[in-house]
């Protein structure tokens, strides 16, 4: 694919730290997007394996690799690709995971006809070792469920997040935030926001990720769906 100096459609914001295991995967299932109009900015977070060697083997001009050797946090790196995005939209995307073909194609769609929307995630498969399909996650997509118990947690998967990115540079992430900055955004932004989930299945979420942390925040997501109605929760995450 030539260079260009246009604009892309959207940028997608991958900081990594020693994903040597899982890297390729995961930037081989962007490449292949239905939607090819997007740049790739792969931010390294201190990696010493070999991530930074994997992330400069794609020979493609929308793959940016962004590396000063220090470990910075998640939330440092973010911002650090907020300010050097291109697109109009912002997509998040970990190292760990699976994007699936139209995932880019079909939240920009999405974003261009809802203009009152600032945020949209969408449903994730989890999936384990082999690639076997675990859980699929369904969250609510409106966004009065959406943030229906903020002080419990917001049903918006992190890495299947695209926005604004007029939205993300007026709120930002929290540097001083030690983990889930992603909620913590959204607790400072909701009242002044819009969110929503689009009804599909845009990203394969690997089983290996879970810590203590994560399933943490499983659990609080699956109060949440209780308190939306009988059923939410198993909606939600429905075993496959």
């Amino acid at each position: 694919m030539p260079a260009t100096t246009s604009k892309p459609g959207v940028t997608i914001a991958m900081p990594f730290f020693n994903s040597a295991a899982t890297l390729e995967l995961c930037i081989g299932s962007l490449l292949n997007q239905s939607c090819g109009d997007f740049e790739l900015l792969l931010c390294d977070n201190g990696s010493y394996d070999q991530s930074l060697v994997i992330a400069h083997s794609f020979d493609d001009p929308r793959v940016i690799c962004l590396s000063d050797g220090r470990r910075l946090g998640l939330a440092a790196r973010l911002n650090e690709c907020i300010d050097r995005a291109r697109g109009p939209y912002l997509a998040r995307m970990d190292a760990e995971d699976i994007a699936y073909p139209n995932r880019l194609a079909q939240q920009m769609a999405f974003l261009d006809g809802q203009r009152e929307v600032d945020l949209c995630g969408g449903g994730a498969l989890v999936f384990g070792k082999h690639g076997r399909p675990l859980w699929r996650f369904s969250p609510p997509t409106d966004h009065r469920e959406i943030v229906r118990s903020p002080s419990l947690g917001f049903p918006l998967l992190h890495p299947a997040w695209m926005g604004r990115i007029e939205w993300f540079r007026r709120w930002r992430y929290d540097e001083s935030t030690q983990s889930a900055a992603d909620q913590e955004l959204l607790q400072r932004s909701y009242r002044m926001s819009r969110f929503a989930n689009l009804p599909q299945i845009v990203l394969g979420y690997r089983e290996e990720r879970f810590t203590l942390g994560a399933l943490s925040k499983l659990l609080r997501l699956q109060y949440v769906c209780t308190q939306l109605g009988p059923g939410a929760w198993r909606k939600f995450a429905a075993p496959r």
